[in-house]
């Protein structure tokens, strides 16, 4: 591979993406509303009223977009998309104040999903580094529970009450969430199409992908972000249910479908559905390819050890040298979540030393190397040498799927072994 030195991190172009692409599912916030913007760590600021406020709209990517109308009501008087009307005799925010701006003033509702969606979606976006996802969780399931007796109907809060759930790794507890939602967001299509794309990604990590499939293609007929994306994760869970010739048929379609170039998730799609369709396709390599997803949007630490150790087996099954590589890496990632050092440290090795399938699997060498340096940094005997695998990491490898994803993450890895290795007095 060619040498070549990275900036430091936050050079995101070359994703596609906005900054600090993602896990998965890649996530981008925009809020134009009527409200000053809150601080990454979370804390209430006051709304800044007047006749000009509008109410904004909060967009996911890959999700699909979902606008919060109300526009230019007088405040009391607003209604996001997705809550239920409520008393006009009750002030919006009666019930959640800012405690620190020595007002009392009240949040808007605007506001307090603006909040929910910072707490639930894009902290743990942005912890591409492995840091704490859970970081914000108590203070969304606070607003929670202060708003679910005024809005008991809400599909927009039940959706954040399924986040926050998936979140904490309680998968059947979030679908039940999701699908409430669902039922309440009947006339609300956008809402609709956010919670099918949980459904998916939490049956998946059930391993259910009869379930999973079932949203993916709802999403592929019925929204317009990306039916390249979709069509594609339709696709590996109907191979995974062993439905390999409708599998083929919707791999055929991702071509069709795929219409951004620039865009690192559909060009993703496109060549690995590309690669599925004119191979021996089986069961097992569709599996393989949904756990990858998994992998890339980090969703394995959601699994539980016995859909980890499912996977396992399935890995460890296959047979076929064009994806060797990227088997020992799923395989080394599974190992990592059951806490299983030294058959993840192997794993990680065998998959950083892969050059059968560099050309289809072009990430899994750079993505070995950084993650058998992770495994490596936490033990004071071999931190010396995961210090140089991440840096080869870093700067041996280039013109990768996901590069600049993993540059953050390397980035994140060498700011905290540098400050770790700083004395107290120093810090």
């Amino acid at each position: 591979m060619l040498r070549r030195h990275h900036p430091a991190a936050g050079a995101w172009q070359g994703d596609g993406l906005p900054a600090a692409s993602a896990v998965f599912p890649v996530i981008f916030l925009t809020i134009l509303a009527g409200t000053r913007s809150f601080s990454q760590a979370g804390r209430h600021q006051r709304r800044n009223p007047g006749p000009a406020e509008r109410l904004g709209q909060l967009r996911l990517r890959p999700l699909p977009p979902v606008h919060l109308h109300g526009a230019a009501a007088p405040p009391q008087d607003r209604q996001p998309a997705g809550l239920p009307r409520r008393s006009p005799a009750r002030p919006v925010g009666a019930h959640l104040r800012q405690p620190e701006s020595g007002h009392e003033g009240p949040l808007s509702d605007v506001s307090i999903l603006a909040l929910l969606w910072y707490h639930t979606v894009v902290q743990p976006f942005f912890a591409l580094d492995g840091s704490d996802t859970h970081s914000g969780l108590v203070e969304a399931k606070a607003i929670l529970q202060q708003r679910e007796t005024i809005y008991p109907n809400s599909s927009l809060f039940m959706f954040f009450k399924g986040r926050v759930q998936r979140l904490e790794s309680q998968i059947s507890s979030a679908l039940k969430s999701f699908s409430t939602a669902l039922e309440l967001a009947a006339e609300q299509r956008e809402i609709q199409h956010v919670c099918l794309y949980e459904m998916g990604w939490c049956n998946m990590i059930q391993l259910n992908y009869s379930e999973a499939f079932r949203a993916f293609e709802r999403l592929k007929n019925e929204s317009r972000w990306s039916q390249c994306y979709y069509a594609y994760l339709t696709g590996v869970c109907q191979g995974a249910m062993g439905d390999l010739q409708g599998a083929l048929t919707v791999f055929k379609d991702v071509q069709k479908l795929f219409k951004r170039k620039n865009n690192q998730i559909e060009l993703f799609s496109m060549k690995k559905a590309e690669k599925l369709k004119s191979s021996s396709l089986s069961k097992e390599l569709c599996i393989l390819s949904v756990i990858e997803i998994l992998y890339l949007w980090k969703a394995l630490s959601n699994c539980s050890s016995t859909k980890l150790h499912a996977m396992m087996q399935v890995l460890q099954a296959i047979d076929d040298a064009s994806c060797a590589g990227l088997k020992n890496l799923l395989l080394g990632a599974v190992s990592k979540c059951l806490h299983n050092s030294e058959d993840a440290i192997e794993y990680f090795h065998l998959a950083s030393c892969d050059e059968v399938g560099l050309l289809s699997n072009s990430y899994v060498q750079p993505y070995s190397c950084y993650e058998l340096a992770c495994v490596l940094l936490h033990n004071s005997e071999s931190a010396a040498k995961g210090h140089i695998l991440m840096l080869q990491a870093k700067d041996d490898y280039a013109g990768y799927d996901f590069e600049n994803r993993l540059h953050v993450r390397i980035h994140s890895a060498l700011a905290s072994t540098r400050a770790a290795a700083q004395p107290k007095h120093q810090q």
